[in-house]
């Protein structure tokens, strides 16, 4: 019987200690991460430029005060290699999100 008490207690103690770790993981993640994107992205149309479905082309750009590295991100879609694709004879290759 004192084994199973001892078992218990252990088991128990266990099961808290994994509870009350998971919380303070969340919370860290929480901290760090709020689930939404919140900062001021400035818009960039540039004049006479257009995509090749004829909406406007754009990018967005965001200047962070606390970092001065630079990534680049290039989505999928309105490259060209040739008359045809250029052209548009070949069909649109379509942006990924034309009007984003």
């Amino acid at each position: 019987m004192r084994a199973r008490r001892g078992f218990r207690a252990s088991w128990l103690a266990g099961l808290l200690a994994t509870a009350l770790a998971g919380g303070a993981v969340a919370i860290g993640i929480e901290d760090v991460v709020d689930g939404g994107n919140n900062y001021a992205w400035q818009l960039v149309e540039l004049p006479g430029t257009m995509c090749s479905n004829g909406s406007q082309y754009r990018f967005w750009y965001y200047d962070s005060p606390t970092s001065n590295h630079l990534l680049i991100s290039f989505e999928g879609g309105g490259a060209c290699w040739d008359y045809q694709t250029c052209s548009g004879q070949a069909g649109l290759l379509g942006a990924a999100n034309p009007n984003g």
